[in-house]
This record gives C-alpha cells, sequence and structure tokens, in this order.
C-alpha cells in the first residue's frame, strides 16, 4: 500500500510495481514526483533492489532533486534511503567527469581544477579578446546548449563555414586547453555532459561498473531533458539491465528556450521500449479549476478532457475569477488588497497564497 495515505491511482500504482522501462505523461498536481518516492520506498522495503545496489534518480532543477530526496528520506529513514540517490543531470555528469577524466584522450582532457562557467560566449569573447556579435552568440548557443554534438569533433570543424560563424573545434579547444595567458579550462555544463557520454561511450569498464551500481534509474520532470542529458542517459543504461521510469508532463514545455530536447518522449519510448502510461486525476486543482486546465489546454491543441479531480472535492468546489485591468498600477493595487484581505479576514499565512 502506499506510504503515508496517499492515494495512487490504479495506473500509478501498475508503475510502482512495475518492472521494465515506463514513461508516465501526467499533469499538474497528478503526483509524479509522488510516483516516484513511492516507487523508491516500495522497492527499498521490499528488497526488490537487492543489496548493495542503488536507485538513482536524475533531475533537471535542484528544487527536483532535492525535493525527492526529502519525500523518500521521510518514508522510509535514512538508513534505506542511504541507498537511493537523487542529483541534477548537471551533479550527475560532473562527478563522472572528476572521478574518470584521466579516462579521456589528452585532446579532450580538461585541466583538474578547471572551472565551471555558465555563459559560452562570454568564455569565447574572452578567449579570443574581441567582443562577439549577437549572429555570433546565437551561432554559440545553437551549436552548444540546443544542438551540441557528441564527441569526437570531426575535421569540418576546422572550416570556417561562413564569416559570422564561430567554427566549432576551436571553441571546444579553447574551452578545454585555455588560451593565451588563460591556462585553465573553463567548461559549461553541457560541454561536461558530452566529455562524460564520451567517458562512458569509449570505456566499457567504467560502464559496466555504472550499470552493476544502479538496478533502476528514475528520471523526474522528464520534458525539461535536453539533447545531451538524453545522450548521456542512453549511453549509460540503454543497453543495461536497470529499469528506468522517465515521468513528465508533455503541456509544461517552458524550458524549450533554454535547450530542452522538443522530441525526448518519442525518442525514449523507441529507444528504451518504454510502455506508455497516463495519469488522469488531480489532486492539486478544484474541479472549477480544472474546468480552466482543459481550456487552456484546448487552445494549446492538447487534448486534457479525460482529467478528473480527486474524489476529496465536491464537483462544484473552487472558485476561478478573472481579472481585466487597464494597466500594470491597477493590477498591483487590486492584488496587493486581495492578498493583504487573504491574510487579515481569512487567517492565511503568506506561504499559502501562491504568485
Amino acid at each position: 500500500k502506499p506510504l503515508d495515505g496517499f492515494d495512487l491511482e490504479r495506473t500509478a500504482l501498475e508503475v510502482v510495481r512495475g518492472e521494465g522501462n515506463f514513461y508516465v505523461i501526467a499533469g499538474p498536481g497528478a503526483g509524479k514526483t509522488e510516483l516516484l518516492a513511492q516507487k523508491v520506498s516500495y522497492l527499498l522495503q521490499t528488497g526488490l533492489c537487492v543489496p548493495p545496489r542503488r536507485i538513482l534518480a536524475l533531475s533537471y532543477k535542484k528544487d527536483a532533486e532535492k525535493n525527492l530526496k526529502d519525500r523518500v528520506t521521510r518514508r522510509i529513514g535514512k538508513e534505506l534511503a542511504s541507498r537511493f540517490t537523487s542529483l541534477t543531470y548537471d551533479a550527475f555528469a560532473k562527478q563522472l567527469l572528476d572521478r574518470f577524466s584521466a579516462a579521456l584522450p589528452e585532446i579532450y582532457r580538461p585541466n583538474p581544477d578547471y572551472e565551471i562557467a555558465t555563459n559560452i560566449s562570454e568564455i569565447f569573447s574572452e578567449m579570443i579578446g574581441r567582443s562577439l556579435s549577437q549572429m555570433e552568440k546565437a551561432d554559440l548557443f545553437e551549436r552548444f546548449i540546443r544542438e551540441i554534438k557528441s564527441l569526437p569533433l570531426n575535421e569540418q570543424g576546422k572550416e570556417k563555414v561562413a564569416d559570422t560563424k564561430i567554427e566549432e573545434k576551436r571553441v571546444w579547444i579553447k574551452m578545454i586547453r585555455g588560451s593565451g595567458s588563460i591556462k585553465v579550462s573553463k567548461l559549461t555544463f553541457p560541454v561536461i555532459t558530452v566529455l562524460t557520454e564520451y567517458i562512458i561511450r569509449t570505456n566499457p569498464n567504467i560502464w559496466k561498473a555504472l550499470s552493476l551500481t544502479y538496478s533502476h534509474i528514475l528520471l523526474d520532470e522528464f520534458q525539461d531533458t535536453t539533447k545531451a542529458n538524453y545522450a548521456l542517459i542512453k549511453t549509460c543504461f540503454l543497453e543495461s539491465n536497470c529499469s528506468v521510469t522517465a515521468v513528465g508532463d508533455d503541456k509544461q514545455r517552458i524550458m524549450l528556450w533554454a535547450g530542452a530536447y522538443k522530441e525526448v518522449f518519442n525518442d525514449f519510448e523507441k529507444d528504451f521500449q518504454a510502455a506508455r502510461k497516463t495519469l488522469v486525476t488531480n489532486f492539486r486543482s478544484a474541479p472549477r479549476l480544472i474546468m480552466l486546465q482543459r481550456r487552456i489546454a484546448e487552445l494549446m491543441g492538447k487534448d486534457d478532457h479525460d482529467v478528473l479531480a480527486s474524489p476529496k472535492w465536491g464537483k462544484d468546489d473552487g472558485i476561478c475569477e478573472l481579472y481585466l485591468f487597464n494597466g500594470p498600477e491597477q493590477e498591483a493595487e487590486v492584488i496587493a488588497d486581495k492578498v493583504a484581505s487573504f491574510i487579515k479576514t481569512e487567517g492565511l499565512k503568506p506561504r499559502d497564497i501562491c504568485f
């Protein structure tokens, strides 16, 4: 039975108890993270994850990684939870690079004291000693965030495609080897992820150790996964005996601008032969709010008519109001009064109000 009295719908229970690979599509409030927490608890408490093997969960964002770890620890205690590892994709890739960087060929091997950089265009500007044009910045972002290629680099990187294009191989070499007075490697997380994928792909013993360490892989907020993240997951676990479960919402694609991979659900289903499951209960929203969400989904071209409210609600519960303002000043004034009223007259705490 689910821990802490949680009501999991039948499909969620199938995923918790099931073996093999799954990908779960679920909307807001459907309990995606709770499903993963219950699956970890089930596997560890029943011994289906046989010691000393572990369970690995990967998330795009740090708050999602911490949330899942905290839920599992509350459910089953620190001792059992010590065999559960929850990391961001970036932390997972960095740990492997730091441990196994000696396995890289010298041309791809960064300094041991490499620095983390967040902005690829700033790194390159610093290394070539001039500011980049907007087109050059856009080119770098596209190549090293959205469409970053796996190693090894091909020889086309030596050729200049056009005056407005940055040479891909040149950027790699400058980041890894340093340039001019800057001798320290400066790496972005997508570059770290690509280096790590190359390590695992070209070193069977490291791949084998990784696949023996973990019995189950859980992927939270899967819609945020980047192309480089997915390539690393595929290299690490596709041919292993690990079970992989991915959960996400294909309507919450807010990270596409930052490199989230649009085809990640389709590729995962095909590559991992994953069974598709859909959760239809929204435990967070009252029925009238679900009516609004359905309408928004309809406007987005998505079919969301199967979503149901939790049985804990009455069919007419929830208030949904639309406010039209003449400008931001009026909006701020009305909403501030509304929030103050919730706190003063209804006794709500500020943390009970989401703005």
